[in-house]
């Protein structure tokens, strides 16, 4: 049971953020309603609400860590990326980088590449540039052929699991990224990718899953068109510890044509600890436990195909008196491609699942409202009504601490952006939360 509630988006005693963000206000959200905000603009520290100044606010990860962007932070330093609006916080999962630290990142002594086989028609050189993804050097390809020319990576896995192999490119070129499956091998290697070249550092990744420990490849080369110029840089191998639902090939459960993600980029034989986003208060104040909502705008950067569990938001209790504690679950689940939505109480339970939910890179807001009066709670996905089920909650106080992307007993951290968290003392009205959806989406588009 504990491994349940403390999986992904607890809605814990359906209590947890709120709905709407900022520009709520100018639908028929009151100022009053606010009763705890975070914009991610200046610090993890509330922007706005009553509870404002009367929580403790904490983040923490035992090591230093890389964002999406390249930039390195200090351990227990917050990872701040582009958000929704203005900045995010970006929160990763545990990564171990299995890779040499010359060839994770490309800093090779004196200039001299090892790591990287060269495939007919190319020419490969390291060099300095202020645009590396990480550091200040990345690996530059020329290609003088239209199809299978790049380079080539060997690596050298150990069997009895999934490994993942990512990297950065940019520049020009249509290429494709693939894991050579060695002859007899008892593999079975993910789809390969194809990787469109444009001047800004995207990441791509292919999975192989190994029952013995055997030598191969992975290539990047190109797939079409005219001669090519790319550049690599941030380059992992990683062992995916955990897959639930593929555990077992003879039940034939791989998870074919779908993509596993990656974990946050790590430098070379190191491990990355996942962020955890800590707010706590104590029982002496006020919870907007009979009714409220809570929402957040949440970018996944993680594959839709990809099954571990992500633990977005979690909302714990230090004392057990509550008559019930209805929650809500946001996962990947046992690879069916799909995102199980999950609310649960002691009262009944409903269960809503959405092939499209979580889109890479994709923006989507995630609301819950709850009321003791109606006996109900609710779950919205990018504005509208995907599952409810009947709920309540006799107390009126609640002490304990609430966990973002990370359950805080578990290694099951989400990996993505997370921007413009809001706490309400109300349960919103579906129209409301539909017009934040598309005031929202109207303000991305036009970029404000």
């Amino acid at each position: 049971m504990r491994r349940e509630w403390a999986v992904c988006m607890a809605l814990a005693g359906a209590f947890l953020l709120s709905a709407a963000i900022p520009a709520a206000r100018a639908q028929g959200v009151s100022e009053k309603d606010l009763w705890l905000a975070f914009d991610f603009e200046n610090s993890i520290e509330p922007s706005g609400g009553s509870a404002k100044g009367q929580m403790t606010v904490t983040f923490s990860r035992e090591t230093r860590g890389v964002s999406p962007e390249g930039t390195e932070c200090a351990a227990n330093g917050p990872r701040f990326v582009k958000g929704f609006q203005g900045r995010g916080l970006y929160m990763g999962g545990e990564s171990r980088n299995l890779l040499k630290p010359e060839l994770a990142d490309m800093e090779f002594p004196a200039g001299k590449v090892e790591g990287v086989d060269v495939l007919e028609g190319a020419a490969i050189e390291q060099v300095k540039t202020d645009d590396a993804w990480f550091g200040e050097t990345c690996l530059k390809v020329q290609s003088s052929k239209k199809l299978g020319s790049g380079v080539s990576f060997p690596i050298t896995v150990s069997g009895g699991g999934f490994y993942v192999f990512s990297l950065h490119v940019r520049g020009q070129g249509q290429l494709a990224l693939r894991v050579v499956k060695p002859e007899g091998a008892a593999w079975t290697v993910g789809p390969e990718k194809s990787v469109s070249c444009s001047s800004n550092w995207s990441r791509h990744a292919v999975w192989v899953y190994a029952t013995d420990t055997v030598s191969t490849s992975v290539t990047l080369a190109t797939n079409a068109g005219e001669r090519s110029e790319f550049f690599v840089d941030g380059v992992q191998l990683e062992k995916r510890e955990k897959v639930m639902g593929f555990a077992f090939p003879e039940k034939n459960e791989y998870p074919y044509g779908k993509e596993l993600s990656p974990g946050p980029w790590t430098p070379g034989r190191q491990k990355s600890a996942g962020d955890f986003f800590c707010v706590r208060w104590d029982q002496k104040f006020m919870f907007p436990i009979a009714e409220g909502s809570y929402s957040l705008w949440f970018k996944p950067c993680f594959a839709r195909g990809d099954c571990e569990y992500h633990s977005i938001i979690e909302r714990y209790y230090q004392w057990s008196n509550l008559a019930c504690w209805p929650y809500c679950q946001l996962n990947f689940f046992r690879g069916k491609n799909s995102a199980e939505h999950d609310q649960r109480s002691d009262m009944g339970q409903v269960e809503v699942r959405r092939p499209e939910a979580f889109a890479q890179d994709q923006w989507c807001l995630l609301t819950v409202t709850w009321s003791n009066a109606e006996r109900k709670s609710a779950l919205y996905f990018n504005g509208e009504l995907i599952g409810q089920t009947l709920s309540m909650c006799d107390s009126t106080y609640a002490n304990g601490f609430m966990g973002i992307g990370n359950d805080g007993t578990s290694p099951s951290n989400t990996n993505g952006v997370l921007d413009n968290i809001r706490i309400y003392s109300r349960a919103l009205a579906a129209d409301e939360i539909k017009k934040e959806y598309e005031a929202g989406m109207t303000r991305l588009k036009e970029g404000k």
